[in-house]
C-alpha cells in the first residue's frame, strides 16, 4: 500500500468500479483526484484493493483493479456493551472497530441512563462511525452493528452457539490472562453501563454461569473498560 493513500469502504469489488455518485463527488471536489492517482478501496468482508483512476470526470470516475489482498477471518470478538451516553458510544463504536471486534451489539440495562430503541437515523449515524473508523484503521472486516432492548434478548439472540461468554466485574479476582484458552475462541463480553449491572441482572450472569472478569485494579468507566477489554482480549490472540 502506497503511504498516506486515500482508503474509501466500497462494498462490491471487481476488476474495474465505476464509483457511485457520492464517492464521485469526493474525489472531484473534495480530494481533487485526477486520472492516474491511485486509491485503496475496501469492502469490509476481508478484501482491500489498490486501484488507479483510469477515466477522471465531475459524477463519474472509473477505476482499474491494480492488486488485491485478502485476510482470512478470525474468531468472533463480539463486544456486547449496554447503553451508555451518546459521545461516549460513539467513541466506544469507533475505537472498538479500529480494535477490529467483529460485531457491536447494543443493549438496554436496567441501569442505562441513556435508553435507545431500534431508531434508523441513530443506526445510520453509527453505521457511518464504523465504517470511517473502518477507513482510517485500513481495516478488512466490518462490524455488524445490532441494537437490543435488553440483556435476555442479547443472550438469547446466540441461541447457544458455540461460543463463550465473559462479563466485566470489579468485584472478583479472576483477570483476562485465566481465560486464555477460552478468550482465543469465538467469545461474546458483556460490559455494564455507567452505573454498573443491576443485582437482577448480575444474577442473570451467575445463573448462566459466564465467567466475571477484572480489567484493573482501579475502577473503569464503562467505555475505558470496553475498550480495555478489546485491547486485552486482542494481545492474548497474538501470542
Amino acid at each position: 500500500m502506497i503511504k498516506n493513500q486515500y482508503v474509501f469502504f466500497y462494498p462490491e469489488l471487481s476488476s474495474q468500479v465505476n464509483v457511485d455518485e457520492k464517492l464521485a463527488f469526493q474525489f472531484s471536489k473534495v480530494l481533487r483526484l485526477k486520472t492516474g492517482d491511485s486509491v485503496m478501496l475496501i469492502n469490509g468482508k476481508g478484501t482491500q484493493s489498490e486501484y488507479r483512476i483510469e477515466k477522471a470526470e465531475k459524477d463519474f470516475y472509473s477505476l482499474k483493479q491494480m492488486n488485491s489482498t485478502q485476510k482470512e477471518k478470525q474468531k468472533k470478538l463480539i463486544l456486547a456493551l449496554a447503553l451508555i451516553r451518546k459521545e461516549k458510544l460513539e467513541w466506544v463504536l469507533q475505537k472498538a472497530t479500529e480494535l477490529g471486534v467483529s460485531q457491536i451489539i447494543l443493549f438496554n440495562s436496567e441501569n442505562s441512563i441513556a435508553k435507545t430503541k431500534n431508531d434508523l437515523k441513530k443506526l445510520k449515524r453509527y453505521e457511518r462511525i464504523i465504517i470511517e473508523a473502518l477507513e482510517q484503521s485500513k481495516g478488512f472486516y466490518l462490524p455488524e452493528l445490532k441494537i437490543h432492548k435488553n440483556l435476555h434478548e442479547t443472550f438469547d439472540s446466540f441461541n447457544h452457539q458455540n461460543i463463550n461468554f465473559f462479563m466485566a466485574e470489579q468485584n472478583t479476582h479472576k483477570k483476562l490472562t485465566d481465560y486464555k484458552e477460552k478468550l482465543i475462541k469465538d467469545i461474546v463480553f458483556f460490559i455494564g453501563p455507567e452505573g454498573g449491572f443491576s443485582n437482577k441482572e448480575l444474577d442473570f450472569f451467575k445463573m448462566h454461569k459466564i465467567p466475571q472478569v477484572k480489567l484493573s485494579q482501579q475502577i473503569l468507566r464503562a467505555e475505558t473498560a470496553a475498550i480495555t477489554a478489546v485491547a486485552g482480549i486482542n494481545l492474548l490472540r497474538l501470542d
